[in-house]
């Protein structure tokens, strides 16, 4: 992500970034599918989950988690063709 480097739908899901791939004429099916596996979630859960995407989306590196910190710090020793 960082490298804004274009990732097919197969090498996202490969790496981990997606949880599945679906074809175009199953992507409804999929996304209704796993709306209906949401819903039947505590609401607690649910709220609990989402403050806390929200919190890591506002965070700095420096609130990061500790394995977020690391990972990024061997990415960036890495080195690479856009640094």
């Amino acid at each position: 992500m960082l490298s804004a480097a274009v990732l097919s739908a197969e090498e996202a899901e490969r790496i981990g970034l997606v949880q599945r791939v679906a074809p175009d004429e199953d992507l409804a099916a999929e996304a209704r599918g796993l709306a209906a596996k949401m819903a039947e979630a505590s609401p607690a859960v649910l709220a609990a989950a989402k403050r806390a995407l929200r919190r890591g989306a506002q965070a700095s590196v420096a609130e990061a988690p500790s394995g977020f910190k690391v990972a990024t710090k061997v990415s960036t020793l890495g080195g690479g063709a856009g640094e």
